[in-house]
């Protein structure tokens, strides 16, 4: 199996894919902001593999307006796929506000309970508006 791919258009993760896992990486925010632009919400996730490299990236289709339904089990399924150690997963709020809302607090949440049953490690959830990132892990809602 390809161990280093990509559902996203093609060319946009040329930058990200097979880079080390830095969560502050200019080329991380880059990619996210250039993904998750937009006016509706998307939803992108990142998997990577032993060797702590970007292995594989993911954007959803476009939500409607101000939400994104993408099933947990889906993106589970794509670390195992993928032979993922850890992922990140990040949205886009065209709102501007970078504030996670209560869904986006549960539904990481529910997350990180599957992905720790099956020892995939949720790095975090991103929340991207404009030119600022939100980390949950950081930002103390998880």
């Amino acid at each position: 199996m390809d161990n280093s791919s990509s559902d996203c258009a093609p060319g946009a993760t040329a930058s990200i894919i097979g880079r080390p896992v830095d969560l502050h990486d200019r080329h991380l925010s880059a990619f996210l902001r250039s993904q998750l632009g937009g006016p509706t919400e998307r939803l992108c996730a990142l998997y990577a593999g032993g060797d702590r490299r970007w292995c594989h990236a993911t954007r959803f289709p476009q939500g409607q307006g101000a939400g994104v339904a993408v099933r947990l089990r889906v993106l589970v399924e794509l670390g195992i796929r993928h032979n993922a150690v850890s992922f990140l997963v990040a949205h886009g709020h065209p709102s501007g506000r970078v504030d996670p809302s209560v869904q986006d607090i549960a539904a990481t949440r529910k997350l990180l309970t599957i992905a720790n049953a099956i020892d995939l490690f949720l790095l975090d959830h991103l929340i991207v508006a404009g030119n600022c990132v939100f980390s949950m892990r950081t930002g103390k809602p998880l």
